[in-house]
């Protein structure tokens, strides 16, 4: 699974980079996660989303995600470490399951953190700036950063 999801992953850096970015301009300071649903038929759905809004899946053990995530956010430093979650269907249910990623660096997320926080040209739309922005953080931080779920 730590395979699949790092695929996936990598496969929509781009997309998720942007919804990051998006996420942290409307929702300055909120704790988040990146979710890889799994749970329909098709291509996986990714969407970053407010860590209150995971309960939004059903029931899920609180033991076996809540806590995990509390002692994962102490252990952040510097953008090193974010969290990611597979959401998988087992039946009529959907179970959770925590991946965490950890960077050789947190200049990548730091740089989105600063993307976000930044002020765009009048010439041009947020998307427009965001895309911009996010390719020249990618082509920086290529080569030098080690990611790994």
């Amino acid at each position: 699974m730590q395979e699949l999801i790092h695929s996936d992953y990598r496969r929509f850096l781009f997309d998720i980079s942007l919804r990051q970015v998006q996420f942290m301009r409307n929702e300055p300071g909120k704790a988040f996660f990146v979710v890889f649903d799994y749970t329909t038929l098709g291509d996986v759905e990714v969407t970053v989303m407010l860590q209150s809004k995971l309960k939004e899946f059903g029931d899920y053990p609180h033991l076996e995600v809540e806590l995990p995530i509390q002692r994962a956010q102490r252990a952040r430093g510097g953008g090193k470490m974010r969290l990611h979650i597979m959401a998988l269907g087992e039946g009529r249910w959907v179970k959770l399951r925590l991946f965490p990623l950890r960077a050789s660096s947190g200049e990548f997320q730091t740089g989105l953190r600063g993307i976000a926080k930044a002020s765009k040209l009048e010439s041009e739309s947020w998307a427009e700036h965001d895309e911009r922005a996010i390719r020249a953080l990618l082509l920086k931080t290529r080569g030098n950063l080690i990611e790994v779920h």
